[in-house]
């Protein structure tokens, strides 16, 4: 089983594998997938030897993302904008913000109350599909807590990606409709 307080400080490899599927790599060896259901829509299997968890975009005009045990009902934790701040809300009532590492760029982590980063991720999309690098900053968070912050940001940023890559699209075919007309 993978030591996840042990990986503190190194960068860890989110790499796609086929199709809608990404694995987190830590010292050569997987140890995290986002694995998504289907082409169409959000619904995610994320997985470690820790366990299994859906992961769920929901809403249209206040989107959040549900986390759950896989096979299960209720939500384990759910992601949500509140005013300017989103955060990751555990049943416990944990909480941990998603942040800009910059004020500018890709670059985002979730933070903990006093704003120290516990896990950081550097995405890029430089000659292919979405990649990036994920740092864990503290070792004061439950390696169980630890992947959840991993799968659900890693699966947030491949949200951020497919959301930009359909305007794009449509702005392209509002573009070339115009043209043609």
């Amino acid at each position: 089983m993978t030591d996840w307080t042990a990986l503190t400080g190194e960068a860890l490899q989110w790499q796609p594998e086929g199709h809608w599927n990404w694995e987190l790599r830590a010292r050569g060896n997987g140890v995290a997938r986002v694995t998504w259901r289907s082409t169409c829509g959000s619904l995610a299997l994320a997985s470690c030897r820790h366990g299994e968890w859906t992961l769920k975009r929901m809403g249209f005009f206040r989107p959040y993302i549900t986390v759950r045990t896989a096979g299960s009902e209720g939500d384990l934790a759910r992601m949500q904008r509140a005013g300017r701040v989103t955060s990751l809300r555990f049943g416990d009532g944990s909480a941990f913000t998603w942040a800009r590492l910059r004020s500018r760029g890709k670059d985002r982590m979730f933070a903990d109350q006093a704003g120290r980063p516990i896990v950081s991720f550097s995405p890029s999309t430089r000659g292919g599909p979405l990649s990036g690098l994920m740092t864990i900053g503290s070792t004061d968070v439950p390696a169980g807590t630890l992947v959840l912050l991993a799968v659900v940001g890693w699966y947030r940023l491949v949200l951020e990606q497919m959301d930009e890559e359909a305007a794009m699209l449509a702005a392209t075919m509002a573009a070339v409709s115009a043209a043609v007309s």
